[in-house]
């Protein structure tokens, strides 16, 4: 796949399915020459016209995004939020009617959020902060007047539900600091009437009541800790004085990423990560055996069911094979294919992924990918380091990817200690030990790579994003890549501590605060290893990052020329932690090809 299709690839960020199992709703970036950055756009599709296609909704006069589509119980209409000229606003359309122009509801409060629906045949509502501060529950009841707020004030809502069927809200209310837990309040859909139970843990959203409104589910952590994995929680408050409340995942190995419910309010499906692969679990809550929907060597996602025909729509994609939407009828084992967005991916050479396990540091099992060109071999590799370090690879669809192994390079992707994708004791396995022992697993994979597969180990590289970029940096101290890229790295963990948007990373992994010992921090900060790095290396840092400072990079790249490392620094313009504009990515890209394939000229 050559550099300039990668800014062509068409994900789907968001999905929507009538409550009809009619029309589905899809939400996908839009490349044009003429936009520095991809607007957001939605289509429908009408599963019972005699020739299904997807249709543009019309987002009205100059607007550039219209994302984040929400169905109406009644299945006509959906709302959507619109962006234009930095400004966020919501509108209504007409499922049967796309080219229609929108309803703009008046009076969209502060940072709006969580669009969903009050009552058949509905009222459309959101989240959003009054002048106060307070994070409450607006309502439109007159699409032609402004919202009214359906919670108190000064109670902040976390995210909440409507019941059409019982006519019923609930909501979460967000921590205080004199409060030990979090509550779930639940009253009629007017706010009124109601009760509260205490929550456990920290909830994190996807809270949706049963299609039959007599019982809920929510996803949360455990611990208050954000390094942990979140579960799913039930909740049957049919006696509220002895309400019940079960976590039903503790049992699933893996990482959770969403839930949905069936039709009939008796079973859950569950978006799980398992290492790098992707599968959904059917949850029975009844004392029934639970099951996996899988398909192999693809990684499935987002599951959604409609409430009538118990149509399920999920994402199906794999290293080879870009993203799609599915929709599975019945007991059918065949899925339909609804999109075909990335035909232009689809013609071209397109390269999978094998699952790798290694023995790591101190003996911990480590999971990664590796993936190789054509050929039999040895081949120039490329060891990509994602950051976080709570995120993970797995065997989705990477364009980056595939312009590298085009380009004859083979990839390895680690997911190190630390990675998401396994459950809470992996991902917390780094806390306190920040670009230590996930360094070593990183090696230890490389070594194993070197032992089994046809790597050329003169020509070994690495590339790491944000952390990914420390890690980068202190794995060059061993002297077995040839070359790196480091983007946004943090380079040291002392002087973060001043960036405009401080960190949570430095509270969540290190043990104590800078003030008490610096020790700590200044032993995991790769600008204290600098006299030990000989590797060239390749700076790339967003001139607008809002969560590493640019300095980060400075400082590191003259730390390098000081001592005579060949090293280039390029300060993007325009750009933030994660490079936005298909201009600036398509240039990062070939930035990054040409350095790898030079042969050195120190500047």
């Amino acid at each position: 796949m050559r550099i300039d299709d990668v800014v062509h690839y068409v994900p789907i960020v968001g999905t929507s399915i009538s409550h009809d199992g009619r029309y589905i709703v899809t939400a996908t970036p839009m490349y044009s020459e003429e936009r520095p950055l991809r607007p957001v756009r939605s289509r429908v599709m009408d599963l019972d016209a005699s020739t299904p296609t997807w249709t543009l909704m019309n987002p009205g006069d100059g607007v550039e995004s219209f994302y984040n589509p929400s169905i109406s119980p009644d299945s006509k209409r959906l709302q959507a939020f619109r962006y234009s000229n930095a400004f966020l606003d919501i509108a209504i359309g007409t499922l049967d009617s796309p080219e229609d122009e929108p309803l703009e509801l008046l009076g969209v409060p502060d940072e709006p959020a969580a669009l969903k629906w009050r009552g058949i045949p509905g009222e459309p509502s959101c989240l959003g902060t009054d002048l106060d501060g307070t994070r409450r529950i607006w309502v439109w009841e007159d699409e032609t007047k402004p919202p009214l707020p359906l919670t108190p004030i000064g109670r902040s809502v976390f995210d909440y539900a409507f019941s059409a069927e019982t006519n019923q809200l609930a909501w979460i209310e967000q921590k205080r600091n004199d409060s030990p837990s979090a509550l779930l309040h639940i009253s009629d859909d007017r706010g009124e009437y109601g009760f509260s139970i205490p929550l456990p843990g920290t909830p994190v959203g996807y809270l949706s009541f049963a299609p039959d409104g007599l019982s809920l589910v929510f996803m949360g952590r455990p611990e208050g800790h954000r390094i942990a994995r979140s579960e799913v929680w039930w909740v049957n408050w049919s006696s509220p004085e002895n309400p019940q409340i079960e976590c039903v995942t503790e049992d699933v190995e893996g990482w959770i990423t969403s839930v949905e419910w069936n039709r009939f309010s008796n079973a859950l499906l569950i978006a799980v990560d398992q290492g790098t692969s992707g599968r959904i679990l059917h949850r029975p809550l009844n004392g029934k055996e639970p099951s996996w929907i899988e398909e192999a060597g693809r990684y499935l996602s987002g599951p959604i069911l409609d409430k009538t025909r118990g149509q399920m729509l999920y994402l199906r994609q794999g290293s080879d094979l870009p993203q799609q939407l599915c929709l599975k009828s019945g007991k059918s084992k065949k899925p339909r294919v609804l999109t075909r967005f990335n035909r232009r991916m689809e013609q071209r050479r397109r390269f999978n992924s094998t699952p790798l396990s290694w023995i790591g540091a101190d003996g911990l099992h480590v999971e990664g990918l590796w993936m190789q060109p054509d050929g039999d071999g040895p081949f120039p590799t490329l060891v990509w380091l994602h950051g976080g370090p709570a995120e993970h690879i797995n065997c989705t669809f990477s364009p980056y990817f595939q312009t590298f192994l085009t380009a004859g390079y083979a990839i390895f992707a680690p997911n190190y200690r630390g990675s998401t994708g396994r459950g809470s004791d992996f991902l917390k396995a780094n806390i306190g030990d920040l670009c230590g022992k996930d360094v070593e697993d990183i090696l230890h994979g490389l070594t194993h790579l070197e032992e089994h597969f046809p790597i050329q180990k003169d020509q070994v590289f690495a590339m790491g994003w944000s952390y990914g970029g420390s890690l980068a940096l202190m794995a060059s101290r061993s002297e077995r890549f040839k070359r790196i890229v480091v983007v946004a790295p943090v380079v040291d963990w002392v002087a973060i501590f001043g960036a405009q948007r401080y960190p949570a990373i430095t509270r969540e992994y290190f043990e104590m605060d800078v003030w008490e010992d610096r020790k700590p921090f200044d032993s995991r900060s790769p600008i204290s290893f600098a006299s030990e790095m000989k590797t060239p290396t390749l700076f790339l840092h967003g001139s607008l990052d809002p969560l590493v400072p640019p300095s980060q990079s400075a400082l590191m790249e003259r730390a390098l020329r000081g001592q005579g490392v060949e090293t280039k620094f390029h300060l993007v313009p325009s750009e933030f932690h994660v490079f936005r504009r298909p201009a600036s990515i398509l240039w990062m890209l070939s930035t990054v090809h040409e350095w790898l394939e030079s042969e050195g000229n120190n500047s």
